[in-house]
């Protein structure tokens, strides 16, 4: 339950950092910061690149989840923590969020993941894809 909270905090805490405009900033009210070279997109940061399901597979060092497939019809799927982390990001995520509250939520999800591991035991797997646990984005 702890754990829960701590997550939910450092989740809020991250979503309110990142919803803060831009103007009201020190950077964004310097003279250089509304030239239009300061209007072109920045270069993509680590959080913003595509990683293969590959890598992914490697980070999450050969530990899997079960996830119950209720929002096809059925099935269950045995992935990698690491790439179920990234499916629920793009699943739950608003698009567009800044990269703290995209890792903020990574964090949060692999969190619940792992404490909540069994939840659907009775059913034969870890987690379900739909709203009940989280929210999977298919490939």
């Amino acid at each position: 339950m702890t754990v829960r909270i701590i997550a939910a905090l450092f989740l809020v805490a991250a979503f309110v950092g990142a919803r803060t405009p831009a103007a009201q900033t020190p950077a964004a009210q310097t003279p250089a910061a509304q030239t239009p070279a300061a209007q072109t997109p920045a270069a993509q940061t680590p959080a913003q690149t595509d990683v293969g399901d590959a890598a992914l597979e490697r980070a999450s060092e050969r530990r899997t989840i079960d996830i119950g497939l209720l929002s096809t019809g059925g099935g269950v799927a045995t992935i990698p923590l690491e790439v179920y982390v990234a499916r629920v990001l793009a699943g739950e995520a608003e698009p567009g969020a800044a990269d703290a509250a995209q890792q903020a939520l990574a964090v949060a999800i692999r969190t619940y993941a792992i404490v909540n591991e069994g939840r659907h035991r009775r059913d034969g797997f870890d987690l379900c894809d739909t709203t009940h646990c989280q929210v999977m984005h298919r490939e």
